[in-house]
């Protein structure tokens, strides 16, 4: 058997449905089915490939294996069913500060196919996603749920009762996929007609499901094993598995006779497995094909007595059941993970990214624009600052009307305006000047002989003069705050600013 892997970029979130119903939400599937690709490839090589097309895309001559997620050159595989974890204790953690997601931790997972687990303890089955199985990292591809309605036709209007919603696969997701044969030249057109851009699952005409795939090396992962004489032979499922009796009839109970063995029995206590059933939809009539009913992938097969090493070797290569060439019944015999009690995984934190100091270039552009981020920087703190000063003045003030017995209607205190007038202090260049400006007792934007600045208040140390006393408070700040005393126009601009809103006209 000639193989290729191929890995496959998602350009855009791609709606790959469970289902092909019509009404209700739309779940997706988190890894990309071989029927995908298999019309993908059909679509571009079905009139080329002449004669040999019944053979390539029809009876399974080419087998077209499932996307599974890739992240970090890495392959994830389904997670076994047999695995379980305490409810008390749960198996996944964190992945570490470098990582995202979680991970599953040695001594935690129990699996069920190779013993009894440990007694007086509640387990609970690990379902769902994918795992690296070396380093137990758990995988899940990052989901998007959109609200679309349709529109009229004819008319460019929402119909109404027209609202539905898709979950896609988000884009940027990574998988790897087997196609497989035992025609090289078959294999090498395949794979050079899937190469390149190409759109997959639903809306394909709207903004979903746009791809790039590219050949790859075979990713390093768990492999088949040669079963031990006398001992059982597991089957891991990686997709699911379709099979039917000799009626023709779907079958979910996985007899050997249903999975081509002449002689063996399936052990009970080591098989875990769940069932499905969906109606796969067909591109080309537009209409779904027969509801198929599967075992889902990730199921766990024990068989005892299986001696016969051709049917082994075909089920590693070839897959088992019906619809292999779209990716159905790819397994794995006696995979290593399996075969342990309680599975190991080796975690290594990620090394921390590699950084430089790269020397900033001489140009003016990039110093104007670096002084521009420094001042909307220190504008911020300013702002901050100058709110606070705003927040305790007119706290005072409100305490200050107070004692002085005035009715609520009655003003007190500089206008709007008047404060507005000291914002122009914006513009000079240091502390002293602009209190030079706002102060001065003869020409200043504030003092005693405008009304309102003139206003007495009551402070600790006596009765004052409004002007006076904030002044004061001013000067405080500037000798407080380095910031403030180097950029008092600035903050001065803000205190004007704030307290204009805080007045009532």
């Amino acid at each position: 058997m000639h193989e290729i892997w191929l890995k496959i970029e998602l350009l855009e979130d791609a709606v790959i449905s469970r289902s092909a119903a019509t009404a209700g939400s739309h779940h997706s599937l988190d890894f990309i089915p071989g029927a995908n690709l298999l019309g993908v490839a059909a679509s571009r090589l079905y009139q080329a490939m002449g004669d040999d097309s019944w053979s390539v895309f029809h009876a399974d001559g080419v087998l077209f294996g499932d996307g599974l997620p890739l992240t970090d050159g890495k392959l994830s595989l389904p997670l076994p069913l047999a695995w379980h974890e305490a409810k008390s204790d749960p198996a996944s953690c964190m992945a570490g500060a470098g990582s995202q997601g979680s991970r599953l931790q040695t001594g935690k997972v129990f699996n069920l196919s190779a013993s009894d687990g440990p007694a007086g303890t509640q387990l609970r089955q690990l379902r769902g996603g994918h795992v690296e199985i070396a380093s137990g990292r758990l995988v899940k591809p990052a989901m998007r749920m959109r609200m679309k309605t349709a529109l009229e036709p004819g008319k460019g209007r929402v119909a109404e009762g027209q609202l539905f919603g898709y979950e896609a696969i988000a884009a940027g997701t990574a998988f790897a996929a087997r196609i497989g044969s035992t025609n090289a030249d078959w294999l090498e057109r395949v794979a050079e007609a899937l190469c390149g851009r190409i759109h997959l699952g639903r809306s394909r005409s709207a903004e979903y499901g746009g791809a790039e795939v590219s050949r790859m090396n075979a990713p390093g992962g768990p492999r088949s094993s040669s079963p031990q004489a006398g001992s059982s032979t597991r089957l891991f499922l990686l997709s699911d598995l379709c099979l039917s009796d000799y009626y023709g009839q779907p079958a979910l109970w996985p007899e050997p006779e249903l999975l081509g063995l002449s002689a063996g029995a399936i052990d009970p206590a080591g098989t875990f497995m769940r069932t499905r059933s969906y109606s796969p939809w067909n591109g080309y009539r537009r209409a779904p094909d027969l509801e198929r009913q599967v075992i889902v992938r990730g199921s766990v097969i024990t068989l005892s007595a299986v001696d016969d090493p051709d049917w082994i070797a075909k089920a590693r290569s070839e897959g088992l059941g019906l619809y292999t060439g779209q990716g159905l019944g790819s397994v794995l015999v006696d995979p290593e993970f399996l075969s342990q009690a309680q599975p190991e995984f080796v975690w290594r934190e990620p090394a921390p990214a590699q950084t430089r100091q790269i020397a900033r270039p001489k140009s003016a552009l990039i110093d104007l624009l670096v002084q521009r981020a420094g001042h909307r920087s220190q504008g911020g703190e300013l702002r901050q600052a100058a709110e606070r000063f705003v927040r305790d003045l007119f706290q005072a003030l409100r305490g200050a009307r107070r004692v002085a017995g005035l009715a609520p209607e009655e003003k007190f205190g500089p206008s709007a305006s008047q404060w507005r007038k000291l914002e122009h202090g914006r513009g000079k260049p240091d502390f002293e000047s602009v209190m030079a400006w706002a102060f001065d007792e003869k020409q200043g934007i504030a003092r005693t002989s405008h009304r309102g600045w003139s206003d007495q208040v009551w402070t600790s140390e006596g009765e004052r003069r409004l002007v006076d006393w904030f002044k004061q408070r001013l000067t405080q700040a500037a000798e407080e705050q380095k910031l403030v005393r180097e950029s008092f126009g600035v903050y001065l601009a803000y205190v004007a600013d704030l307290a204009a809103r805080e007045t009532k006209s």
